[in-house]
């Protein structure tokens, strides 16, 4: 953090302006100095040319777990992780060759070690004293938990920018503040014409009380998955959305806003269509043929009531095979409908595994050969 040259202190020594006892009072006499130095939030330090550190504020002491009296006296590297410290020394001397103010956030990013060895990301300016002792003040601050805050909002930043799900942000007072890429994609609006507007803009005017509803219960701390609803495009289309609707809360946990996660559900319900048109004309196609489904995902007694009496110990003892040793069934067997008709079915049927191979139950298809 600091410089070179070499010169001892005399008793009277002055480090902010560089005097003697006889030319001047010690700086501690000086109240309004003193007074800023003890009051400090950010650590100070002053540091001789020979890396010594010769005064140190409270702050400071604070920050790196010591005493003012444990700090005052010993090398400036010393505050620096072990493997840091010969180059932090040359930096220092090179440093101490040609002086300069240097801000805070103009790059000085160092690694400090308290007394019990836990380490911070510190952030330094430096100042020189003006005169001849080479005398330099060292501002410290812990930035340890502004880079942590700087490092997750990367990670929330990659991760808005590659999901696929449109995502959105909006303060207590329904306003959008965030707007990401794929919201963009879903919807067609730009960040900068939405980012403003009440977020019950995006969706068809039927659904702005319901919205609303979702929102007073967010805002109230419930965290609410799964809500169907539309989005409205650019061009007027309602798009059917699933919704994920979170609080955001601020350092004190005090809910400040809103997230929305909304996917274009579109493709999944364009699917579901087309399977229920593909399961109408197998029905359809199975009556024709005298042929039906069925799936046992419960007891046997509960599957078999509408099997005639006499065929049904042959049959549960089928299917309690089935369960217990995972076997295909081919079998024959008469069922009494409920006009007490007679109608012989043939059923194959196979058990359903799990991952783990387990059965969870039995899938069969029956086809009526009463009339062969």
């Amino acid at each position: 953090m600091f410089y070179n040259g070499s010169e001892s202190r005399g008793a009277g020594y002055h480090p902010c302006t560089n005097t003697r006892a006889d030319r001047g009072s010690d700086w501690r006499g000086s109240g309004w100095l003193e007074a800023l130095l003890q009051s400090a939030p950010d650590g100070v330090i002053v540091v001789a040319p020979d890396g010594r550190v010769v005064e140190a504020n409270p702050s400071a002491a604070e920050l790196f777990g010591s005493t003012r009296a444990e700090l005052v006296g010993q090398p400036v590297e010393h505050l620096l992780p072990e493997a840091a410290r010969e180059g932090h020394q040359r930096h220092r001397e090179s440093y101490g060759e040609k002086p300069e103010s240097r801000p805070m956030g103009a790059g000085l990013e160092l690694v400090g070690i308290r007394k019990d060895g836990t380490r911070f990301f510190a952030d330094v300016s430096l100042t020189p004293i003006e005169g001849e002792a080479g005398d330099v003040i060292a501002v410290v601050r812990d930035v340890t938990a502004r880079l942590r805050e700087e490092t997750r909002l990367g990670y929330l930043e990659a991760i808005l920018s590659s999901t696929n799900d449109a995502v959105y942000s909006q303060d207590r007072d329904g306003l959008i503040t965030e707007w990401n890429r794929a919201a963009q994609a879903m919807v067609g609006y730009r960040a900068a014409e939405v980012v403003g507007w009440r977020s019950t803009r995006l969706f068809p005017e039927g659904r702005w009380e319901e919205h609303e509803v979702v929102l007073r219960r967010v805002l109230g701390g419930d965290v609410l998955t799964d809500v169907e609803t539309e989005l409205l495009r650019r061009d007027g289309v309602a798009v059917p959305a699933l919704l994920a609707v979170g609080p955001i809360r601020d350092s004190r946990g005090r809910v400040i806003g809103a997230s929305v996660i909304a996917r274009d559900m579109t493709e999944q319900q364009l699917i579901l269509a087309t399977l229920a048109e593909s399961e109408g004309r197998l029905r359809d196609r199975e009556a024709m043929a005298g042929v039906g489904g069925w799936v046992l995902d419960g007891t046997i007694a509960s599957h078999v009531g509408l099997v005639h009496e006499d065929d049904r110990p042959a049959l549960e003892a089928a299917l309690a095979r089935a369960v217990a040793a995972a076997e295909a069934i081919d079998t024959k067997y008469r069922v009494l409908r409920p006009d007490n008709q007679v109608r012989v079915l043939y059923c194959r049927a196979r058990p359903i595994l799990d991952g783990r191979d387990e059965v969870v139950g039995i899938r069969g298809i029956c086809q009526d050969i009463t009339e062969r």
